[in-house]
């Protein structure tokens, strides 16, 4: 890669809030870090001790569909596969299921409110 190029890379990398850019392309690449930032680890982010339950769509949270009820509470055991609540987006409802069987780390929104996609609702501690 040429010097105007990451010059012109460098400049754009300050003109927004990042503090660390890495790039790669058919073996070669580069890596910036602008001045006084901490770099990431080397080895990657730590694994997460928790597995989180996001929002598989845009809708209203609710706690249980029909003919059901659950209301999480933290410490609450779940196997895999269990109904955690519902999405309900007007036009179709989706069952939020526990991907793991664990404890549940963190209690879910309240029934009612109003979840984005990809939103963690709820966090499970893996056995």
């Amino acid at each position: 890669m040429d010097t105007k190029t990451l010059k012109d890379v460098l400049a754009w990398m300050r003109s927004t809030d990042l503090v660390e850019v890495s790039y790669k392309r058919s073996g070669a690449g580069f890596e910036l870090c602008a001045d006084g930032a901490v770099p990431a680890p080397a080895g990657g982010f730590p694994e997460a001790r928790v597995v989180p339950v996001s929002s598989p769509e845009v809708g209203v949270f609710r706690t249980a569909g029909r003919g059901a009820s659950f209301k999480g509470q933290p410490g609450d055991a779940v196997e895999a596969g269990s109904v955690l609540g519902v999405i309900d987006t007007g036009a179709k409802t989706f069952e939020l299921k526990a991907p793991s069987a664990g404890k549940l780390v963190g209690a879910g929104p309240d029934d009612g409110k109003a979840v984005e996609y990809g939103q963690p609702l709820f966090f499970i501690a893996p056995r």
